[in-house]
């Protein structure tokens, strides 16, 4: 993976992580056509309802799915393996996004997370 996917698929899971709102302010034009860069805060929001929900009770295989009928932005986050790491719940989740302005298409990432102290914190970006 070259170095610009690395950036983006970090900051990808980040923002997933972070509040949307600082996500928001960021310059993102180095994204270029990734869904990512043209996601607004309710996006955003969405997305990380979803990954939550999907996280905290989806089972393996089950795709949770958001959609902002304003932007036309939308994505699916399906947990794929679920297991222990220093006694913490972890999971891998697929993320894939669609932005109506990026020509580019969907963007898939795998993000593994774990369940540290009750909060769901990105151990790492899979790809």
């Amino acid at each position: 993976m070259s170095i610009k996917n690395k950036v983006t698929t970090a900051l990808f899971a980040l923002s997933v992580a972070m509040a949307p709102s600082l996500v928001q302010g960021l310059d993102l034009s180095f994204l270029g056509q990734a869904p990512l860069r043209f996601f607004n805060e309710e996006d955003l929001r969405l997305m990380g309802e979803a990954t939550d929900q999907a996280l905290d009770g989806a089972d393996d295989g089950e795709e949770i799915a958001w959609s902002n009928e304003q932007t036309g932005s939308s994505g699916t986050i399906t947990p794929i393996r679920s297991f222990t790491r220093q006694d913490n719940d972890c999971r891998r989740v697929e993320i894939v996004n669609r932005a109506k302005q990026a020509t580019r298409g969907a963007a898939s990432t795998r993000v593994d997370f774990c369940n540290a102290e009750g909060t769901w914190k990105v151990l790492s970006i899979v790809q």
